[in-house]
């Protein structure tokens, strides 16, 4: 992609009304008032494409800038912007690169849901796709991960690639716990059963033996510094850091923590034992949607269900702040065991797609089952990994 091209391409596509651009984080903070303007308008939220976290990723993580095609209502100097679509080539492992390209994601992005306009998401996307013909350097196939299936940006997806007849292949699905819209705290935990509620109620009393127990939602940007110390170095003790996927483990990832985590989107969920943070999860908020990024926990403590009480929490804050809680997405793998808890799910796809008509079915299959091929394989080294983790029935990541 270093050949890419850095310009508007009104010229190339005379017949449609929208202007894309080929560009990066760093010609995006220019035009930074566009990008926050599209936030406030977009069908779907998506805080990881946002600036402070996209560019904080640029930064710390990827060392360059990170490629964008932004679509803008026309071609006049101070025409909003109505998409942003981050991508990078595809690869598998670090180096390993594959014949297609993907909306940008790392270790810390849930979703790879595009910025797009509720105006008319059918034609941002008939321009995305257009703007494929003014960069032939670009491979062929798309890749889509962590797209959420039953939202609106995947409806107008799933409809362009109808009309377009555009080769489509699926290599994952999988549907992690959310929970939308919960009325009534007590009567969703009577449905988690009598074994796991006297369970979770005798866990919270043997904690309450030890010393004063206080759970409590930090947004302060003073108190939020210290919260995120104890974040930080709480998940350096654990197996997080033995495995090398502790944020502090490296200068780069730390920086990035807490770049990301002051913003004031993020809030971190506390749970303390005579004032000193035992447990954290850390969040990001957007349009009404809590995504639960990060969780560390003292593992001293884990015979106590920390994370459970966290998690607890966070669903009785749902219902207890209507006013700023819809929904909460755990953003956790498949099968975590968070899922006995937040029993409602989150469909997400993950799709091989052509950017033309031109390319073939059979290319588009391949990638999708190399990658498939792939995941299989990952899976079995992270069951390996998982057998050493704490196993008392927490429910951490």
């Amino acid at each position: 992609m270093t050949h890419m091209a850095y310009q508007h391409h009104w010229d190339y596509h005379p017949g449609t009304r929208y202007v894309t651009e080929w560009t990066t984080t760093a010609r995006l903070l220019k035009r930074i008032d566009a990008w926050r303007g599209l936030i406030g308008r977009t069908i779907e939220p998506n805080p990881f494409y946002e600036p402070e976290f996209l560019v904080s990723s640029a930064r710390h993580l990827e060392g360059r800038d990170i490629r964008c095609l932004a679509v803008f209502r026309d071609g006049a100097q101070d025409a909003p912007m109505i998409g942003l679509f981050p991508i990078q080539h595809a690869s598998m492992l670090k180096g390993a690169l594959l014949p297609a390209i993907e909306f940008y994601r790392n270790a810390y992005v849930c979703l790879t849901t595009p910025l797009i306009d509720r105006s008319e998401p059918d034609g941002i996307w008939r321009a995305f796709f257009d703007s494929f013909r003014t960069a032939p350097e670009l491979p062929g196939t798309l890749l889509t991960h962590l797209l959420p299936a039953r939202r609106p940006v995947a409806d107008a997806l799933m409809r362009t690639i109808a009309e377009r007849a555009l080769p489509m292949a699926e290599f994952d699905r999988f549907a992690r716990p959310a929970v939308e819209n919960l009325t009534d705290y007590n009567s969703y935990a009577a449905a988690f059963g009598t074994k796991r509620l006297k369970d979770i109620r005798r866990r919270a009393r043997r904690l309450a033996e030890r010393g004063t127990v206080a759970m409590r939602t930090v947004s302060d940007p003073v108190e939020k510094l210290t919260v995120l110390d104890d974040f930080l170095r709480i998940e350096a003790s654990g197996w997080k850091a033995k495995a090398g996927t502790a944020l502090a483990c490296k200068p780069e990832t730390r920086a990035f923590a807490e770049e990301i985590f002051m913003q004031p989107s993020c809030e971190i969920d506390v749970l303390t034992l005579d004032g000193t943070t035992i447990a954290a999860v850390a969040n990001i908020v957007r349009d009404g949607v809590l995504y639960s990024i990060k969780t560390a926990y003292d593992e001293a403590y884990h015979a106590y269900s920390p994370g459970t009480r966290l998690d607890l929490w966070a669903l009785g804050s749902l219902s207890r702040h209507k006013d700023r809680y819809t929904r909460i997405d755990s953003c956790a793998i498949a099968g975590h065991p968070i899922g006995a808890l937040w029993r409602q799910r989150e469909e997400l796809i993950s799709l091989a797609i052509g950017t033309s008509p031109d390319t073939s079915q059979a290319r588009v299959d391949s990638t999708a089952s190399l990658i498939r091929s792939f995941n299989r394989l990952k899976g079995w080294v992270k069951e390996q990994i998982a057998d050493k983790k704490p196993s008392q029935g927490d429910t951490e990541d």
